[in-house]
């Protein structure tokens, strides 16, 4: 039977060390959705980089028309609300990112200071993108593509704007437009270390998650099982969302090669927090 719905009195098990632990494992729940909602903006950029190789061909052929012009709204907009959700979501989960994090990315990344800002701007102020053209890439016309550009100009008079970020987009940005999709992708890997930079943070107290739970869970039965039965909590959510948690940070952190080339640095300590993870649980 689930040691999770037998009550044996344990005295070595109190009701403090079951909260503490519930507690914990809540938090490994949002780091499980923090991997979920950077799935989310990697997704959205990579429906705006097919959208610019599958609508290419079709630009040499015909004008540009309202569905056309919408639909690369819509990919931006996706983009930038995932964007947001990410940040908003790190701002009231993770107090490292509040209180650490945050301030030391958007000081020391363009992309990430313009993006942000891009936000209020396509909420506030205008729709983001003022144009789309078309380009050839070292003259070879397999390989034509879309650029999405937003106005220098609008974007640098737009009032609710960080006036800061402003006049560096005017310094910075030599062209009339901004190209913004190399900047999307940009952010795609800040992202990705803000998450490296919050799960290593915290391994200490993810270990002791893992650690508890393989005794918890998948040890003899104890007192605590009545604890998290009043709480509503079985093993059939725990244990998947455990695995859960496991594997994406494996998917994510470790797997994805084209976000290697930004956690080199950290990739090592990840290794390290996923076998430990592995050996612990003994589940993969």
């Amino acid at each position: 039977m689930d040691a999770y719905l037998i009550a044996i009195k344990n005295n070595n098990i109190t009701d403090e060390e079951c909260e503490e632990f519930l507690n914990d494992y809540l938090k490994i729940l949002k780091y499980k959705k923090l991997l979920v909602i950077w799935q989310i903006y990697y997704e959205t950029i990579n429906q705006l980089k097919n959208f610019g190789k599958n609508a290419s061909s079709k630009f040499l052929t015909s004008e540009m028309n309202l569905k056309k012009y919408a639909l690369a709204n819509v990919y931006i907009c996706n983009s930038l609300n995932a964007f947001y959700m990410f940040e908003q979501y790190c701002e009231h989960n993770f107090t490292c990112f509040k209180e650490e994090i945050k301030q030391r990315i958007y000081d020391n990344n363009f992309s990430y200071r313009l993006i942000y800002n891009l936000r209020t701007y396509s909420t506030h102020c205008e729709i983001p993108i003022s144009k789309i053209k078309k380009y050839i890439k070292y003259n070879d016309f397999s390989e034509i593509n879309l650029e999405f550009l937003v106005s220098k100009n609008e974007f640098c008079e737009a009032k609710g704007l960080q006036p800061k970020v402003q006049k560096e987009v005017s310094e910075i940005i030599r062209e009339d437009d901004i190209q913004i999709l190399n900047y999307f992708k940009e952010v795609e890997l800040i992202l990705l270390k803000v998450i490296t930079d919050i799960i290593l943070h915290d391994k200490i107290r993810i270990i002791n998650v893992y650690e508890k739970a393989s005794k918890y869970i998948f040890g003899k039965p104890y007192k605590a099982a009545s604890y998290f039965c009043r709480k509503g909590i079985t093993n059939l959510c725990v244990i998947p969302n455990l695995k859960f948690f496991y594997y994406s940070l494996m998917e994510v952190l470790l797997e994805n090669e084209y976000c290697n080339q930004y956690i080199d640095e950290t990739r090592e300590n990840i290794e390290k927090l996923c076998v430990k993870i592995k050996n612990i649980m003994n589940f993969c």
